[in-house]
């Protein structure tokens, strides 16, 4: 099949399209359904490496005259990197319906332990769907608990019978209920119980230890204390915080905020290299 003869519906067949396992990809990554550029890269230098390779099949879903792929975003970006035009293809043979569920099924079924908060996005993306995907669908399609997707769909009720306006992100959701769920020790967020015991004992251990960050300047004492503590798994943490906090709409302000103070930083530069040259 040619390349592009494909249509792409990330944010219905791409079930890690709001990955944070690294750092969130650009826009026309996220246009293109790729998580992990990388990735890309990689199968793309297999490629190049000899004309006759190639790789697994994508998936590909006909409705009427379209082509939908369904399952294989790094690999058709993989193929256009490597300035192929044709790709394998294995057609689905259900509906649009079974082909999301099985998107999700087959990506989240090698979606390391530390993607465990793209699952739980994906799930209660599916539970706000207009779509109406039942308890057992958005299981088989996420992999998360069962248990985690009932307490998602009582949220959402909740929140609908307030009156109040539903949040994006599950994190968001789950802190506007807060503190209706500190007395409930059956609320889970998704992890492994052992993970959120251990994560319990932590923070008991972190309260016990550490004095309260009573100003910005015990912050980033803390923050740095990490950096050193782990240099290595640095980013996973901060990247964790900004999903569990949902402070994805901040970040992007801050980084325009410093876009912009390097563009007028620039000016200012040129404007005084240009005085200097007159004199």
């Amino acid at each position: 099949m040619l390349l592009d003869d494909l249509k792409l519906l990330p944010e219905v067949f791409q079930p890690r399209y709001q990955a944070h396992t690294d750092s969130p990809p650009n826009r026309r990554d996220r246009k293109n359904g790729i998580v992990f550029r990388n990735h890309v890269t990689e199968l793309s230098v297999h490629l190049k490496r000899d004309p006759k390779n190639e790789l697994d099949p994508i998936t590909v879903l006909k409705v009427g005259r379209l082509k939908y792929l369904t399952d294989g975003h790094h690999r058709l970006a993989a193929y256009r990197l490597a300035a192929r035009q044709e790709i394998p293809v294995s057609w689905f043979p259900g509906t649009p319906s079974q082909a999301v569920i099985e998107a999700g099924r087959v990506n989240f079924k090698i979606v390391a332990q530390s993607d465990q908060a793209t699952k739980t996005q994906r799930a209660w993306d599916m539970v706000l769907d207009d779509y109406g995907w039942s308890r057992s669908q958005i299981v088989t399609a996420t992999t998360v608990a069962e248990k985690t997707v009932s307490i998602m769909r009582a949220a959402k009720k909740k929140l609908i019978e307030r009156g109040e306006a539903i949040p994006e992100s599950w994190p968001a959701a789950r802190a506007k209920l807060r503190p209706e769920r500190d007395d409930d020790e059956d609320e889970i967020s998704g992890l492994p119980k052992h993970v959120e015991n251990e994560v319990a004992d932590w923070t008991k251990r972190l309260k016990k230890n550490f004095p309260p960050l009573n100003n910005f300047g015990k912050a980033q004492m803390l923050a740095l204390a990490l950096i050193l503590f782990s240099p290595k798994r640095a980013e996973d943490i901060a990247m964790q915080m900004v999903y569990e906090l949902g402070l994805y709409e901040q970040i992007a302000m801050a980084q325009q905020q410093v876009e912009e103070d390097r563009e007028d930083s620039l000016k200012t530069e040129t404007y005084q290299l240009k005085e200097g040259e007159e004199f």
